[in-house]
């Protein structure tokens, strides 16, 4: 479940499961589009069996993000303001479409859908914790 497949065959340990086990990568490589890893300590078809459905990990200080991209993790709960400043509420969900991301901003009134373009998304600032879009007409509730 990540964008960057490429970024994790380098890595020489990752972490397992809802544990957050650390294991050692004895080796790595790109098959097409999926890494494939021999890790440490799985030596026999039923030990890598055993693992089938566990999730890899890594940890956030080491996930690769391109320059300008957030984590959802780090845009959950973040206040939405219009460049005029009227709240929106907070971004509850946000939804992969592919052509572009869909914030789900949620108040007690409902929800909007924002596209994350740059001509709706004007700035994000994790650290204030705080979005500001610029609505396009009919993108809110009551335009």
């Amino acid at each position: 479940m990540t964008d960057f497949p490429r970024a994790l065959v380098c890595r020489t340990e990752l972490l397992i499961g809802e544990s957050h086990r650390q294991i050692a990568v004895a080796s790595a490589r790109m098959s097409g589009r999926a890494a494939v890893f021999h890790l440490a300590g799985v030596e026999s078809r039923e030990e890598a069996d055993a693992l089938r459905g566990e999730f890899l990990y890594v940890s956030v200080a080491q996930a690769h993000r391109p320059r300008g991209e957030y984590f959802v993790h780090e845009l959950i709960g973040l206040e939405v303001w219009t460049a005029e400043g009227s709240r929106l509420g907070t971004i509850a969900d946000v939804l992969r479409t592919g052509a572009n991301d869909v914030y789900v901003v949620r108040d007690d009134a409902g929800e909007h859908l924002i596209p994350a373009i740059a001509d709706v998304v004007k700035s994000i600032d994790t650290a204030g914790g705080h979005v500001v879009v610029h609505p396009i007409p009919g993108l809110l509730r009551g335009d």
